[in-house]
């Protein structure tokens, strides 16, 4: 469960840690780089199933705020999940040379990363809902917070930080830097590991 709207309590927090009096739209800058931080860890997790493919198909695109994968696989029209796709070793160069030496469509195992899209080998030969699980960045939305519940005191003391380097407050940086980088690692820490299985 994504944590919302909880601008106002962070705006509270602030101001208490920094003793200002921030209000409105103040403190957006220091809490989306909060957020975009975070995400930078691969802590924030999401499931993209809004794509389809028909026979032939050679792609799908990447998911919103797309950052790392966790795995694609291919749900047939009775809903029965296949096997996790598999990265194809030498990548995308691999890819075309194996398309320039065979069209034909057939099982989908394997895919490259190129262009803000995974390739498929071979394409599909048949219709199916990509499944694809994922790393992903912070959308640029600082009152609809997606991080959960665990992540409050990351997001207080990440904005309380951010701000203070933002308005060059030398002492409260000092102080929140290490506040902010010992619960981002707990939180780092504590995050259940996705296992990678799309190596091959």
């Amino acid at each position: 469960m994504s944590l919302g709207d909880k601008k106002s309590e962070i705006i509270a927090v602030v101001n208490d840690a920094l003793r200002e009096a921030y209000s409105g739209t103040q403190l957006d800058t220091a809490i989306q780089l909060c957020l975009n931080d975070l995400s930078n860890e691969n802590l924030l997790v999401s499931t993209d199933e809004s794509q389809s493919l028909t026979s032939g198909d050679l792609s799908i695109n990447y998911p919103t705020d797309y950052k790392d994968l966790v795995a694609i696989t291919l749900v047939d029209s009775s809903n029965v999940e296949g096997k996790p796709l598999k990265k194809l070793p030498g990548g995308h160069k691999t890819y075309r040379e194996l398309r320039d030496n065979d069209a034909s469509t057939g099982i989908t195992s394997w895919f490259s990363e190129f262009d803000d899209k995974f390739w498929l080998w071979r394409p599909a030969n048949g219709s199916y809902t990509p499944k694809i699980e994922y790393y992903r960045r912070h959308p640029q939305t600082p009152e609809d917070i997606l991080f959960g519940d665990d992540f409050r005191n990351a997001i207080y003391f990440g904005a309380i930080y951010y701000k203070a380097l933002l308005e060059k407050k030398t002492d409260y940086i000092a102080i929140w830097r290490p506040v902010y980088l010992v619960e981002k690692e707990e939180r780092r820490l504590s995050a259940k590991e996705q296992p990678r299985i799309i190596r091959g």
